[in-house]
């Protein structure tokens, strides 16, 4: 169900337009499939499945710094990855 909601708000707020007629859940559902969309506990939660389901030991990632401190941290404990900060200008 909170798939098909978040389908339903993306579809409705950045893809199908209201002219006449107001966008169906079925409409949506059609423009976004509920099965492609992630729902996670927050950022670093998502974050963290991503390194360890794309990620192998010994693999860097690069970090815009300035970052979150504890990324590092969750970075190489939960997948092995090494962190690598590109500063931004």
């Amino acid at each position: 169900v909170a798939r098909q909601a978040a389908s339903y708000f993306l579809a409705k707020r950045f893809l199908l337009t209201e002219q006449q007629h107001p966008v169906t859940l079925e409409q949506a559902l059609q423009t976004i499939n509920p099965g492609h969309i992630g729902i996670c506990a927050g950022a670093v939660a998502g974050l963290n499945g991503l390194f360890y389901l794309l990620g192998d030991e010994g693999d860097a990632c690069l970090i815009p710094a300035p970052y979150y401190a504890a990324f590092e941290s969750d970075m190489s404990v939960v997948s092995g990855i090494i962190p690598f900060a590109v500063h931004m200008a």
